[in-house]
């Protein structure tokens, strides 16, 4: 095989759609199983440690996790976007990524006294600088990593993804049994890149060759820089309430709010995430067909929002006895933490997923200008809520995203393309009515028996939560539409194979 051909995309035309079927099935399926290991080593490490422990590495990596976001510079998915791309371009873009690595990890290190300055603690001097080892994997992981899902490979990428999480799960959880304390947390972080560098490379069969061979990637660094500079911005708003809590509030307040928004976060990503990875792809190959196109993203989207909704309404109505239940006693400050975040929680996964449209649809300038736009929405929110504490920046965050951030972002994006503002709101309508009676029928029950034991509480709420959704689902003809079209399309692939 020459080197261009591992890089060809056109014996995937034949069996396109088993493939993203099929892409699709073992994503979900590697996810609900990376959800589980997730879910255990949290349980295990929050009551071997304390959340002053989880708000140290919290504090180190919201500085080191900025500089992360330079190490890809959007260049992979430049690599997974392009129709046609060659061995030449790949192999510069593989040295790029490998060097601006290098020269990240330095700064970090560099940066290490700076970062306890800031924080006023000197342990995040060796925090930092342990953690600054990370970038060094993720630079020679990004290419490779690439071409396997340019390729569709997604059984050998779920595979890598569940294998190295296990080993840092094993590592971190025996260290901390040991007594390691937060070091546990920093070998979690460390032990992901290391163990998915070393699968990329057996797995992904391309090479780079020795740089340069001179072949012109302005066009894709370009591409890139749009994408990096909406991560950078985006970063901001993403992580600016864990830098402003871990300085002006501290270490046990960042440790608190941090494992809420985790934890939170932990199921909707299950979906999203592994969704990524095949709609990116998938939207990519269908640009020139607007109605297939849309409908893809719609259904998607939609089957998105009819799981995340109903589940996010649930954890809402029971954060309290869910973060007891989970993290344990000593975590029960998070509760309202996790309440209030939860309240944007409902909209995110669909908000995250029009990112898909923005690279699929070449638009990663408006991309890029969104970011700006949204990234100050979200900071001025961050200091808004500052004065009244984590929970304060919580519900200030949920606010704007609910009324401004979301309505702005929607309508940004349906001004061009085949997806529409008004597509955006419709896969929204029948899962909130969903939400809305979970929330209705829940908070019925917690006003007449205020005192449930939290198993039980946590029981009803998810068995009352299930009746609710089916029961609306069932009498939907378009969510049967849509159970229909998955059955058939996971049946398609069952016979081929």
């Amino acid at each position: 095989m020459t080197e261009n051909e591992h890089l060809s995309v056109n014996h995937l035309e034949s069996d396109f759609k088993e493939r993203s079927v099929q892409g699709g099935i073992y994503m979900t399926v590697a996810q609900a199983a990376r959800f589980l290991l997730k879910m255990g080593s949290t349980v295990f490490l929050a009551r071997l440690l304390t959340p002053e422990d989880f708000g140290l590495v919290a504090m180190a990596s919201a500085i080191t996790g900025f500089m992360m976001i330079f190490k890809d510079l959007g260049l992979s998915m430049a690599t997974i976007q392009r129709e046609e791309i060659t061995h030449a371009q790949v192999t510069g873009l593989f040295w790029v990524n490998v060097g601006v690595s290098a020269i990240l990890a330095v700064i970090a290190a560099a940066s290490a006294p700076g970062i306890a300055w800031f924080y006023g603690d000197e342990r995040l001097v060796e925090i930092t600088m342990a953690l600054s080892l990370g970038f060094l994997f993720g630079g020679l992981t990004t290419q490779h990593e690439a071409i396997l899902k340019r390729q569709m490979r997604f059984r050998v990428l779920a595979g890598l993804e569940l294998i190295s999480i296990l080993v840092g799960s094993v590592v971190a959880i025996t260290f901390a049994f040991m007594g390691g304390g937060y070091w546990s947390l920093v070998l979690l972080n460390l032990m992901r890149p290391f163990v998915l560098f070393g699968g990329v490379w057996m797995f992904c069969w391309w090479r780079p060759s020795l740089p340069w061979k001179g072949e012109d990637i302005i066009d894709l660094l370009t591409f890139g820089g749009n994408l990096t500079g909406f991560n950078v911005i985006n970063y901001f708003a993403r992580r600016g309430d864990d830098i402003l809590v871990g300085r002006f509030i501290g270490a046990s307040a960042l440790g608190l709010y941090e494992k809420a928004y985790q934890l939170l976060l932990l199921p909707l990503r299950q979906l999203n995430r592994p969704l990524t990875s095949v709609m990116i792809p998938a939207l990519s190959r269908t640009v020139d067909q607007p109605k297939k196109h849309r409908n893809i993203f719609k259904r998607t989207a939609e089957a998105i929002s009819m799981v995340t909704m109903p589940m996010v309404a649930l954890l809402i109505m029971t954060s309290d006895w869910v973060i007891v239940f989970v993290l344990g006693p000593k975590w029960s400050g998070a509760a309202s933490i996790f309440t209030l975040l939860g309240i944007v929680g409902l909209v995110q996964p669909v908000s995250s997923a029009t990112g898909w449209l923005f690279i699929a649809q070449n638009r990663t300038h408006e991309k890029l200008r969104w970011g700006g736009i949204g990234g100050i929405m979200t900071l001025l929110s961050f200091f808004a809520g500052l004065p009244w504490g984590a929970e304060g920046v919580a519900a200030s965050y949920s606010i704007s995203g609910v009324f401004f951030r979301v309505p702005f972002l929607f309508w940004y994006v349906g001004r061009h393309g085949p997806v529409t503002t008004r597509d955006l709101y419709e896969v929204l309508m029948l899962p909130g009515l969903v939400a809305l009676g979970v929330f209705i029928s829940l908070g019925a029950v917690r006003w007449v028996v205020p005192t449930l034991p939290t198993g039980s509480g946590i029981a009803v709420g998810t068995g009352l939560t299930f009746i609710i959704t089916l029961g609306i689902y069932y009498f939907s003809e378009r969510a049967r539409s849509n159970l229909r079209i998955l059955h058939k399309q996971v049946r398609e692939v069952q016979i081929k194979r």
